[in-house]
Formats: structure tokens, C-alpha cells, sequence
């Protein structure tokens, strides 16, 4: 469980930091990532753990 919310948490950071670091253009193509994945997944698994976890 710590695992996966480790990896969520890497997860949120990487996205966090490509929208800084990587031009506008590129930034379209990682929202169309991020729809295609659904980012409303990984919160609930991060809620999820969290709850359990804590």
C-alpha cells in the first residue's frame, strides 16, 4: 500500500513538473495523456491508500 502511494506521489510530481519545464505544445499532448488516463483514477487509488494506510 505505501507503494503505490509512493508511486502516486511520483506520479503528481512528474506531471508537476513537465507542465513547468516542457513547452506549451508539448503541454497539450501530456493533458491528452492525462484525460486518456483519467488523473480522477489515481486520486481515488491515492484517497484509497491514504485512508487505509493512516
Amino acid at each position: 500500500m505505501y507503494l503505490l502511494e509512493t508511486l502516486t506521489l511520483a506520479w503528481v510530481a512528474w506531471v508537476a513538473w513537465m507542465a513547468i519545464y516542457i513547452p506549451a505544445i508539448s503541454r497539450v499532448f501530456i493533458v491528452g495523456i492525462l484525460v486518456v488516463l483519467d488523473i480522477r483514477t489515481f486520486f481515488r487509488i491515492f484517497i484509497t491508500t491514504h485512508i487505509y494506510t493512516h
